[in-house]
């Protein structure tokens, strides 16, 4: 399945275009995508280890300072995880402004459990 076959398994909209995000230093790809639709932007992620787990206990409701948790679907090669697409950069390429506003983000999650 491509990105696009993988996004409609969400039933939130058609994709209009699918970006990949990349490794700032080395260029690899990470195995998620910015997905852009005439509903909105979203985040699609291959889950790693117990990360769907977690997202379901935790942020099955919304909670501030986390991308909003629309679901999982299964694929061939995985599950995948869709996600509310937040303003601002990816924090990989990571700056003081970025890495302060991160650490208010997970003190604010912190504070909600």
């Amino acid at each position: 399945m491509d990105v696009y076959e993988i996004f409609a398994l969400f039933n939130v909209g058609n994709a209009v275009r699918a970006e990949r995000y990349t490794n700032a230093e080395d260029g690899g790809a990470y195995d998620v995508w910015r997905i852009v639709c005439e509903s909105g932007e979203y985040v699609l992620k291959k889950a790693k280890g117990k990360e769907t787990e977690i997202y379901r206990a935790f942020f099955s409701q919304p909670v501030g300072g986390v991308p909003r948790f629309y679901g999982a679907a299964n694929a061939e090669d995985g599950e995948y995880l869709l996600l509310s697409r937040e303003p601002g950069e990816p924090l990989v390429e990571v700056n003081r402004a970025s890495a302060a506003a991160a650490v208010d983000a997970l003190v604010s999650v912190q504070n909600q459990f």
